[in-house]
């Protein structure tokens, strides 16, 4: 059924990064980061297009040598403090005057290296079919999850046990895949709905670059 739907692949790599300067183009396994998702995106052949959205000239050059569209993001939409719904929002805008129009949008952040393309084309099928607003993947999470307090450690979750066997899970969102009907992205202006389904991946496929650490923890894992 989601081949009826025409579906637009964004990959959203702002130049700025908090955690690890130039996050998006540091190297792992010899290929900056940023090309493990234009490599896994350009090989989902359902896509009917597949464009990077981004303030950086050397994420320009990179997505042009993997024969990718490149869309100049606005400084205003390019901060820390962007959200990605206004990214999202300013492509299909951008898509749209050139007459290209899609049923839904994929986004793939660049900071999660470890996708399956399994995974993805799972998330897509799931979101057409169940004719969802929109669709995310999480993760199970069974840790001992509470805030400090006057110096203090004040368990909120899982407070019950100590064994982690015994523990309820909970769930985190990744940044694995995003599945957004454009419908209702331009009418609630937003990814997130009432009605985002879900779909459950692993530790390993969830893991996000954020700091130095992820990113020895990628190199260790990419085979």
């Amino acid at each position: 059924m989601y081949k009826k739907k025409k579906i637009l692949a964004i990959i959203p790599a702002r130049k700025g990064s908090t955690g690890i300067k130039e996050k998006n183009i540091r190297l792992v396994k010899n290929k900056p980061l940023i090309g493990w998702t234009l490599e896994l995106a350009g090989s989902i052949n359902f896509f009917d297009k597949v464009v990077v959205s981004s303030d950086c000239k050397k994420i320009k050059n990179i997505t042009e040598k993997h024969k990718i569209d490149f869309i100049d993001r606005p400084k205003i939409i390019s901060s820390s403090t962007a959200k990605t719904d206004d990214v999202l929002i300013h492509t299909i805008d951008y898509l749209e005057r050139k007459e290209l129009y899609f049923d839904y949008i994929v986004t793939l952040e660049p900071t999660s290296p470890l996708r399956k393309k399994e995974t993805v084309v799972k998330s897509i099928k799931k979101a057409v079919n169940k004719k969802l607003d929109s669709l995310i993947c999480i993760k199970q999470n069974q840790e001992l999850i509470g805030k400090l307090v006057n110096d203090k450690f004040i368990p909120l979750v899982n407070q019950k046990s100590r064994r982690r066997q015994e523990r309820k899970s909970y769930f985190c969102e990744t940044g694995v895949s995003y599945i957004t009907n454009v419908n209702f992205l331009k009418k609630k202006k937003k990814m997130i709905s009432k009605r985002t389904g879900f779909l459950i991946v692993d530790s390993k496929e969830s893991l996000d670059i954020n700091d130095e650490v992820d990113l020895k923890l990628a190199n260790l894992l990419i085979t």
